[in-house]
C-alpha cells in the first residue's frame, strides 16, 4: 500500500435503474445515452460507475484507513437500509457555467442523515467538515467546455422526471485513481441493517 490513498465514501446506484423488467432501457439509461451524443464537450459517466458521494476524503495516509473502516462499520451497523427516488436533472455550478450534469433525489432527507452520520464519524479522525451544504446527486456527466443547446433541452425536458427508486443498502470506501477521471475501486463495503 502506498503512503497515501485518494479516498471517498459513497454508495453505488443499482443497475436496476438502468434496465426495465422487460429488458428495455430505462429513462435514466436513455438520458445517459443522449448525453453521450449531446456534444464532444460532454463526457457521460460509465453506467456501472454511477454512485452518490457522501464524503470526499482526498489524499489519506494509509495508516488512517483502518480507523476509517472501523467508523464506517459502526455507522452501517446502526443504520437501516432505505429507499430513495432519483428525480430531475441539474448542473453544477449553474446553467451559465455547467461543469457537471447530475440527477437529484425526490426526498433527500435519508441521504442527508446518512451523510451527517459519516461527517460526525470521520471529522474526529482529522477530516475537515464540509463547509457547503450536502447536495445528494448522481453525477451523470462532466462538461469540459460550453455545451451545445441540446444539453439545455435535455435539462428542461427532464427537470422533474422520476428515474426510479433505488434501495440504499451499503456504504463503500472507494479509492480514486488520479489522474484518470472515473477510475476507482471499492476498498471495503458494509451492509446497512435490514
Amino acid at each position: 500500500m502506498s503512503d497515501s490513498l485518494r479516498l471517498f465514501i459513497a454508495f453505488s446506484v443499482s443497475s436496476s435503474l438502468l434496465r426495465l423488467p422487460n429488458g428495455r432501457r430505462s429513462a435514466l439509461a436513455n438520458v445517459l445515452r443522449e448525453l453521450s451524443f449531446c456534444c464532444p464537450s460532454v463526457n457521460p459517466t460509465v453506467p456501472d460507475k454511477l454512485h452518490v458521494t457522501l464524503k470526499f476524503l482526498g489524499a489519506t495516509p494509509a495508516d488512517r484507513v483502518a480507523a476509517i473502516e472501523q467508523s464506517l462499520c459502526e455507522i452501517a451497523s446502526r443504520t437501516k437500509s432505505f429507499e430513495v427516488t432519483l428525480r430531475g436533472l441539474g448542473v453544477f455550478p449553474d446553467v451559465r457555467r455547467p461543469a457537471v450534469c447530475w440527477a437529484g433525489f425526490r426526498d433527500s432527507e435519508p441521504l442527508r442523515t446518512l451523510a451527517e452520520a459519516v461527517e460526525n464519524a470521520i471529522s474526529p479522525l482529522g477530516f475537515p467538515r464540509e463547509r457547503r451544504a450536502f447536495h445528494p446527486h448522481v453525477t451523470l456527466a462532466r462538461i469540459r467546455a460550453k455545451p451545445a443547446e441540446k444539453l439545455f433541452e435535455l435539462l428542461a425536458e427532464h427537470a422533474s422526471t422520476d428515474f426510479g427508486t433505488d434501495h440504499v443498502s451499503e456504504l463503500r470506501l472507494m479509492q480514486y485513481s488520479w489522474p484518470q477521471p472515473g477510475e476507482y475501486r471499492t476498498l471495503q463495503s458494509w451492509r446497512l441493517t435490514d
